[in-house]
């Protein structure tokens, strides 16, 4: 792979200001025992320099999460600046707090100097090749053409027409509409706005070969969400990164705050490619993870496992049979909260209710009578999915992915809703940690399939995190 295919894959911008940053704070560390710590022991200089080179990588990970590599956010030295006092001083504390863990001795006044010193030495670095040795490499990359990309919009409406219009006057120096695609035949060959209309969605994978077409922006304003699935299938097949502009996905943007230019609302559905997290990594952490919470939470689940016995009749689990990947069945296993044999024809109705879009406000009952008292603690909290752990070990979930639905739920399911189902479903996912029982069915599903296309260790990692806040305060649960 070449240089020059590299950046545009994985993004200059995000390449470049990463690199930037952990050159600073490598330099940062050098400094710092360079000129404070020259009096330390060899045994000294290597633990306070594992405290600094955590600290560091713990610092990039709060620049991902604070979105300090998204194009939106390096544009704006405003933004850029309050993130990076905001990282600052987290940065500062957490490395104060390591030492103090880690110390025999405890927190000396030195520990404070060599912190302070290591963090207004990395972080004025940061600032320093952000706002002006960045902005030297990407005058060099643009006036080499290292970073524009070639690109087409499928749709030639008033959309699609807005859409590369913004492109050539506002990020015309980073994007080159090659021309518009569209299945009207009558505006075939036409140019619209000076823009060729090159085909149809027929004719994408000539158009992209003979064209050298680098990414696909979808911008349809009528349009349904089955046939926009049908669109983005299609556009799969030809294997560049594929974007859509359309309110259908305005969910993901609002919940997850994916939008990466202020003028542009588009969110990418699908990378280009499927990355080896996905594919190896993924489960091997699965596996890894759920065995060490499940001894972790053992003591928990035997004291409910006593307290639910002790308050109602009936089995400790409850066992349904559910849909996990590519539509096939599994027993799935939750601890019971309900009182045994219940109808589930409340559930049903529900479901259609949601599904239909007569019901939007969650897939379950509020104040359901057949909730137990302890029941409706743990369903608050989430309690009762733990048992699930075991499902991840078996092969048959995965700690995130879209939720397993019963049986009915699936059958109840449009086509286009089913592509949440190509992957293995999750104890929790995108909608749980965004919205969970206040988001709508469509929405739900919108997510999912997002979170289906773009997994990635980051973004599990994000949700796993944000999973432990609604556990803890119980949001949307009941």
């Amino acid at each position: 792979m070449t240089i020059k295919s590299l950046l545009r894959r994985h993004g200059v911008h995000k390449l470049t200001s990463l690199l930037l940053d952990m050159s600073s704070f490598a330099i940062g560390i050098f400094l710092t025992f360079k000129f404070i710590s020259v009096t330390d022991t060899f045994i000294d200089s290597v633990y306070k320099s594992s405290i600094f080179l955590i600290s560091s990588i713990v610092s990039i990970l709060m620049f991902r999460y604070n979105n300090l590599y998204k194009q939106r956010v390096l544009y704006s030295n405003l933004q850029q600046l309050i993130s990076l006092l905001r990282c600052t001083m987290y940065t500062f504390l957490s490395i104060l707090v390591m030492f103090f863990m880690f110390e025999p001795r405890g927190l000396q006044s030195s520990h404070r100097s060599i912190t302070l010193f290591f963090v207004f030495t990395s972080y004025s670095l940061v600032i320093f090749n952000r706002f002006f040795i960045f902005r030297l490499f990407l005058k060099e990359f643009r006036s080499k053409k290292l970073i524009r990309k070639n690109i087409i919009v499928i749709g030639a409406g008033k959309l699609g027409r807005t859409t590369a219009q913004k492109f050539k006057l506002v990020h015309g120096i980073d994007f080159n509409v090659i021309g518009f695609v569209d299945d009207n035949i009558k505006l075939l060959n036409k140019r619209i706005d000076d823009i060729e209309v090159l085909g149809s969605t027929e004719d994408l994978d000539k158009i992209v070969n003979t064209k050298d077409v680098e990414e696909i922006f979808i911008a349809i304003n009528k349009i349904n969400h089955e046939d926009l699935f049908k669109i983005i299938q299609k556009c799969k097949i030809v294997g560049c990164p594929i974007n859509v502009v359309s309110n259908l996905f305005n969910i993901v943007g609002i919940k997850i705050n994916q939008f990466e230019y202020e003028a542009l609302n588009f969110i990418k559905v699908w990378p280009g490619r499927k990355n080896v997290y996905q594919t190896t990594i993924k489960r091997i952490l699965d596996v890894f993870l759920a065995s060490i919470i499940l001894i972790l939470v053992s003591p928990l689940i035997i004291i409910i496992f006593i307290s639910i016995k002790l308050s109602s009749r009936g089995p400790f689990l409850y066992v349904p049979i559910s849909i996990g990947k590519d539509g096939l069945p599994f027993h799935f296993y939750k601890i019971r909260s309900m009182k045994h044999n219940v109808s589930d024809g409340l559930h049903r109705n529900l479901i259609k209710e949601f599904i239909t879009g007569v019901k939007s406000d969650g897939m379950k009952l509020q104040n359901d009578s057949r909730i137990t008292f302890i029941g409706k603690f743990i369903r608050k909290h989430s309690i009762d999915e733990l048992t699930q752990l075991i499902n991840v070990i078996k092969g048959e979930m995965s700690l995130v992915g879209p939720r397993p639905s019963t049986q009915y739920e699936y059958d109840m399911m449009n086509d286009w809703h089913k592509q949440r189902f190509s992957v293995l479903p999750g104890m929790t996912g995108l909608w749980q940690v965004s919205g969970r029982s206040e988001v709508g069915f469509n929405d739900m599903i919108m997510m999912d399939i997002y979170y289906v296309e773009n997994c990635s260790f980051w973004f599990d990692f994000i949700i796993l995190l944000k999973t432990f806040k609604v556990v803890i305060f119980g949001k949307g649960g009941y």
